[in-house]
C-alpha cells in the first residue's frame, strides 16, 4: 500500500491487485478495458481505490499534484490480474463457487470446454462464449450430506453437467460483466499454471509440432478413452487436469528419452 497525504489527512492506495478487497476488486476489474490515458477514467479509478477521498479534493489540487495522483493507479493497466482472493458469486440468491487454484478440483472435461469456449471468445467476441465460459467452471455446491460420504471426490462445486451448463449461460447473460472477467483471468491464470508446471505441449504450445500433443483437449480426451487410459470416456472427462497433466508430462519425457 502506498500512504500519501492531501492536506492534513492521510489516505492509502492499493500498489497491486492481492492489496484490494473483494468489492474493490471487482470495481476495479471494469478498468482494464477502459482508456488509460483519459483523466476522467483514473479519477473514477482513484475513487474506487480511495473511497474516502472525496473528488472535490483532487480537484483542488494542483495540475502537476493531481498527474502524480493519478499516476498512482498506473498499476492496474501494468500488473496482471490475481483473482485468488474471489473463490464465489453470488446471482440471483444463488451461489457459485469458482474452480480452487492450481488445477486442484479441475476436471478434464470442464477445462476442455471451458478452454473452447475461451477460444471461440477470442475469436468470435461473441458475449454468449464467455457465459458458458462462466457456466462451465462455476457452479453450486454439493449438498453438505454428498460431501460427508466415504466416496466423495474432494470436490465442493456439484458435477459438470454440459447440458446444465448450457441453460446457465442463458441466464448468466444478466451477470455483471465485472465477474465474469475475474472468472476469464481465474482460468487463463490455470491455463498458465499448466503451462509452467509440465512439459506437455508441442514446440509453440497448442496446435504445435515436435514432441508434445497438438490437438485439442475434447480430442484428447477422446484419444485417451479410445486408448484405454484412464477409464472409459466418462472416467476420462472426471480424470483431475493435474493427474492427466502429470500422465502426459510423463509420457513426453519417456519419448524424449528413447
Amino acid at each position: 500500500m502506498i500512504k500519501f497525504r492531501i492536506g492534513s489527512r492521510g489516505y492509502t492506495i492499493a500498489e497491486d491487485w492481492p492489496e484490494l478487497d473483494v468489492k474493490q476488486l471487482l470495481g476495479t476489474v471494469p478498468f482494464l478495458y477502459a482508456d488509460k490515458t483519459d483523466f476522467g477514467v483514473r479519477l473514477n479509478l482513484l475513487e474506487v481505490l480511495v473511497p474516502m477521498l472525496k473528488r472535490k479534493h483532487v480537484m483542488q489540487l494542483s495540475v502537476d499534484d493531481r498527474y502524480d495522483l493519478l499516476l498512482l493507479t498506473s498499476w492496474v493497466w501494468e500488473k496482471p490480474l490475481s483473482t485468488s482472493k474471489i473463490s464465489q458469486f453470488k446471482f440471483k440468491d444463488q451461489v457459485y463457487l469458482l474452480p480452487k487454484q492450481n488445477l486442484d478440483d479441475m476436471m478434464a472435461a470442464e477445462f476442455a470446454f471451458a478452454d473452447l469456449f475461451l477460444k471461440q471468445f477470442v475469436d468470435s467476441s461473441e458475449p454468449k462464449m464467455l457465459d458458458l465460459l462462466v457456466a462451465t467452471l462455476c457452479r453450486p455446491a454439493k449438498p453438505a450430506a454428498a460431501m460427508q460420504t466415504p466416496d466423495w471426490d474432494g470436490v465442493e462445486r456439484e458435477k459438470y453437467n454440459g447440458a446444465i451448463a448450457e441453460r446457465r449461460a442463458l441466464e448468466f447473460a444478466g451477470l455483471d460483466i465485472a465477474t465474469k472477467v475475474v472468472v476469464l483471468h481465474h482460468f487463463i491464470e490455470q491455463k498458465r499454471f499448466v503451462f509452467d508446471t509440465y512439459d506437455i505441449f508441442s514446440k509453440g504450445g497448442e496446435g504445435g509440432s515436435g514432441g508434445g500433443f497438438d490437438i485439442g483437449w475434447v480430442a484428447l480426451i477422446f484419444e485417451l478413452a479410445e486408448m484405454g487410459i484412464f477409464g472409459d470416456f466418462d472416467k476420462v472427462s472426471f480424470t483431475n487436469m493435474n493427474t492427466l497433466c502429470l500422465y502426459l508430462h510423463n509420457k513426453k519425457q519417456q519419448r524424449h528419452d528413447k
